[in-house]
């Protein structure tokens, strides 16, 4: 039994997805341990606690990544120019960007459920540690860089599959 065209778009979208978080996730693993001094948690709570908040924040940047890839890539069968390596790889990082800083700021001011040390730079008017936006900025673009020839193929085979899908309109249901 043959998949329906849109389980077929949605597979490749989740196949690069995941591979975009198993390349992702080891440099979260180790940017969130390194960062650890930079949080309150680190002097407050001991090693013990500061490790499994790690351990937790990098589970979250992993959901994070899946959910900006998945969806920026669906996002792409809307507009014509994220059909491209570049432009949608930009749209990865962005949207992986604005969901961390949305949560980062959230976790800070609102719900207080964790705290900057002296140590954290902070970015002027936004009060978001500089840490964790550059983490977010670097480690994606890392990963990207990593897979952009699988992207590209992730891209092309969206576009054959939207091409047989729908006879010869071009393809604009990436």
């Amino acid at each position: 039994m043959e998949r329906p065209p849109w389980a077929r778009r949605n597979l490749t979208r989740l196949t690069f997805a995941l591979r975009y978080v198993a390349v992702t996730l080891p440099m979260f693993s180790v940017w969130e341990v390194a960062q650890l001094p930079l949080y309150t948690i680190w002097t407050e709570q001991g090693v013990a606690a500061s490790l499994r908040a790690a351990a937790h924040c990098t589970l979250g940047d992993a959901g994070i990544a899946l959910a900006a890839s998945f969806a920026s890539l669906a996002l792409a069968a809307a507009a014509g120019p994220l059909r491209r390596v570049l432009p949608l790889s930009v749209l990865i990082v962005l949207a992986g960007l604005l969901v961390t800083a949305v949560f980062e700021w959230a976790s800070t001011e609102w719900l207080a459920r964790w705290a900057y040390s002296d140590l954290m730079p902070t970015i002027p008017l936004l009060g978001l540690g500089l840490s964790p936006v550059l983490q977010w900025i670097i480690v994606p673009t890392l990963a990207l860089l990593i897979l952009r020839r699988r992207l590209g193929h992730t891209l092309e085979s969206l576009r054959t599959a939207a091409d047989s899908d729908h006879g010869q309109r071009s393809s604009s249901a990436v």
